[in-house]
């Protein structure tokens, strides 16, 4: 079909003037990328805190207080989202710097980031008419 998936492993036993990057990323490959990472798990416990605290002062029937903590949990969600959307856009032009059209490597981005990743990649290929798009996808060994 259109589409080849190809995973790290299988990249090694071919030949390509392509330059392949690292082949996972691990702590430390992609240091501003991996930053906001960092950030966005920061987030996610802030917004989590703020939930649990929100549905106590619920339970207690502080209406006023629990809404106050859920617009915090809220904000956090979103400082969350954007910190993600960060670090996918960095660890994708870090693994696919050098790369034609034709191959994109997914390698640090999340499930429901790299599908976005994919589908924009394709809708670009099919209007410039590229015959083929090979997909680099990671073993999943962090996936989140």
């Amino acid at each position: 079909g259109y589409i080849q998936r190809r995973s790290s492993r299988d990249m090694g036993n071919t030949s390509s003037s392509v330059p392949t990057p690292a082949a996972s990323p691990r702590p430390g490959s992609v240091p501003e990328a991996d930053t906001y990472r960092e950030k966005a798990g920061k987030h996610a416990r802030e917004r989590d805190a703020a939930r649990d605290r929100a549905q106590k002062e619920k339970e207690r029937g502080d209406k006023r207080a629990a809404q106050k903590f859920f617009d915090l949990a809220n904000q956090q969600r979103d400082l969350m989202v954007a910190a993600n959307k960060e670090a996918a856009r960095l660890y994708f032009a870090h693994y696919n710097r050098g790369r034609d059209i034709a191959t994109i490597d997914l390698h640090g981005l999340h499930v429901k980031e790299a599908v976005a990743y994919v589908e924009a990649h394709v809708a670009r290929c099919k209007r410039d008419k590229v015959p083929a798009l090979t997909i680099i996808v990671g073993a999943g060994n962090r996936s989140a």
